[in-house]
């Protein structure tokens, strides 16, 4: 029997705070694509971020040529050059922010 001074131990689990570790591993997960993609695509905003992996995305499936049947080929051009489009207009933003 516990008295009212005393607290009777809680037997339900303690989580750890996970807030520090949490923080961390975003830290090196930051550095890590840093590293990996370059300081200059890592300052892009998630919209130019996007338009660079669908650039790379479609440029990946412009590889995968089938002879054998034309209109999908050209469908998957018409895809590449609006991914182009597209990573340029990145290109020409980005380089204006850094002149100006």
């Amino acid at each position: 029997m516990y008295t009212s001074i005393e607290k009777a131990p809680s037997y339900a689990p303690q989580l750890p705070d996970i807030t520090k570790a949490k923080k961390n591993i975003v830290g090196k997960v930051r550095q890590l694509l840093t590293v990996a993609l370059g300081r200059e695509f890592m300052e892009l905003s998630t919209r130019y971020k996007v338009y660079g992996l669908y650039f790379c995305l479609s440029l990946i499936a412009l590889f995968a040529w089938d002879e054998s049947r034309i209109w999908p080929n050209l469908l998957n051009l018409l895809n590449f050059a609006n991914a182009a489009r597209l990573a340029n207009k990145t290109a020409k933003k980005s380089s204006a922010q850094r002149l100006g």
